[in-house]
Parts: C-alpha cells; sequence; structure tokens
C-alpha cells in the first residue's frame, strides 16, 4: 500500500512483538496483540501525522509501556501525535501538552515539564497514584500494584493486599473509576480484582467460576458468568474446559 518493500512489515512486526503471530488472522489475536497490531499499520506507513483514540484501551502493561517508548520515539524524530486517553497518568509518559475536555469543551489545557528534567517536578497529578484506607488509627496509602482486590460488605469497602485488609471510604464504583486503566477488572458485583494477581480462572459447573490468586492461602475470588466473558474477550483465553 506504501510502496514499501516486504521486509518492512517483518521488521515492524519484530518491534511490535508479533513476529511470532504473523501467520494468524487478525480475530484470533488476543484484544492486546489487536492493538500492537493497528500500531504496527501505522508504523509501516511512516506517518508525520498520527491520530490515536484511546491507544491503551484494553491493553497489558507491557503493551502500554511500548507504546508509549514508540510514542515518543516518533515525536523526537518529527512526528506530530496527538492522541485521547482517559489514563493521564500514562499520558503523562509520553505527551507534552494536556487538553482536559468536559461534555465537548476544553475546560483546561497545560504543558507538561519534561521527565528527564530532575530540577523541574512533574505536575502533581502526575505524582505516584495512591489508594488511601484507614486500619485502626492509621491513614494507609496503597499502590495498586499492591492490592490484591477490592471487596464490598456490610456497607463498607475493604481493600485487601497479601499482608492486611483496611477500609477505604470509596465505593467499589468510585474505585473502579480511578483505577481505570490500572489493570483492574469487575470479577463480580462485590469484587475488583487486579488482574496481575491472577493465578487462574476455575470452573466448577457449567455456570459457575471463580479466580485463584497468587497470594499464599491462593484465595479465590467469585467470578459471574458474564464477566467470565469478558475476562476471555479481554486475555484471549478459550473458554469451555
Amino acid at each position: 500500500m506504501h510502496g514499501l518493500p516486504g521486509s518492512r512489515v517483518s521488521a515492524v512486526l519484530t518491534e511490535l512483538g508479533l513476529s511470532d503471530q504473523a501467520a494468524k488472522t487478525a480475530l484470533k489475536l488476543t484484544p492486546a496483540a489487536q492493538r500492537r497490531l493497528a500500531f504496527a499499520r501505522l508504523l509501516v506507513g511512516q506517518h508525520r501525522l498520527w491520530l490515536l483514540d484511546e491507544p491503551t484501551a484494553r491493553t497489558d502493561l507491557d503493551t502500554q509501556e511500548l507504546f508509549a517508548r514508540l510514542i515518543k520515539q516518533a515525536a523526537a524524530n518529527g512526528a506530530a501525535i496527538l492522541l485521547t486517553d482517559e489514563d493521564l497518568t500514562w499520558a503523562g509518559k509520553c505527551c507534552t501538552r494536556v487538553v482536559e475536555l468536559g461534555d465537548g469543551r476544553v475546560t483546561n489545557t497545560y504543558a507538561l515539564e519534561s521527565t528527564n528534567d530532575k530540577e523541574t517536578p512533574a505536575p502533581e497529578r502526575f505524582s505516584p497514584f495512591k489508594v488511601p484506607a484507614r486500619k485502626e488509627d492509621r491513614i494507609l496509602l496503597y499502590d495498586p500494584s499492591d492490592i490484591l482486590y477490592a471487596t464490598s460488605r456490610d456497607g463498607k469497602t475493604y481493600l485487601r493486599t497479601n499482608s492486611e485488609e483496611a477500609v477505604t471510604n470509596f465505593t467499589l464504583q468510585e474505585l473502579e473509576t480511578r483505577l481505570t486503566g490500572r489493570g483492574f477488572f469487575k470479577a463480580h458485583r462485590a469484587y475488583l480484582v487486579n488482574l496481575q494477581h491472577i493465578k487462574a480462572v476455575i470452573q466448577f459447573t457449567r455456570n459457575s467460576y471463580s479466580l485463584q490468586l497468587d497470594d499464599k492461602p491462593q484465595t479465590t475470588i467469585p467470578l459471574s458468568k458474564q464477566s467470565e466473558k469478558d475476562l476471555q474477550e479481554l486475555l484471549g483465553y478459550q473458554g469451555q474446559f
């Protein structure tokens, strides 16, 4: 399509980590791999203007890091890039200017300092994200990656890590919104699970599922039938064990 040699395709697939899946049809790729394929099509053309609509949607952390690196590389080579994304923490890794929209109108706009400029701190909104919770007389601040899951019971929302449990003032729905783009998945109406800590999907009956976590007691979390279908699509594994 772009008058380039076929070797260019192979080179781009390798750069996107797709060379071992080159013989697959796009529909058989995982959602994250499909996103990588779309990015590969962009790279093949060597365009000078990039328009990206939520490029990190339904991708894993490795893909997000890869996209951020490729975007910064393209910008350094002279490409102009405009992207939309809800995850400002991720976007802050590769963007130089942010325009915030609300109800179709510009509500705020500001420049981002270079992450390599150690003398000038990055804007506060891009400081490390923490989830506050209370345990006895202390306010604990959790890194999202340390949270195994959040659950709602008796009108309260609890955060569970490998070592402790604490109560947060956020509802489960509010947590789901705040943790968008950080690898959390609504496994059940009362459980929000960190995908990075899932060890296995267990099927008990045709319509009964659970998630097994990678913590020491190998905690199991209920998984609704619809959520199991969503998880299949998200991670790309085959159902009906």
